[in-house]
């Protein structure tokens, strides 16, 4: 069972996820925000996380000053 229906946003590392994501549920009214981080990094590694973090928020800088 998934559970999106409550979820403000979206987050995916990678567009082979939000393209799956996106024919697979509606999201019309969802935000999906990809952050194009490979699936190539050990889990939880560092370097990964640091990215996560900085183009998290590159991404949601945008929409909120557009």
């Amino acid at each position: 069972e998934v559970h999106i229906a409550w979820d403000d946003e979206i987050v995916c590392m990678t567009a082979n996820i939000e393209r799956e994501l996106r024919s697979t549920f509606k999201l019309d009214c969802k935000a999906v925000i990809c952050l194009d981080i490979p699936d190539s990094f050990p889990y939880r590694d560092p370097v990964m996380m640091s990215m996560i973090v900085q183009r998290y928020t590159e991404r949601t800088d945008n929409v909120k000053n557009d």
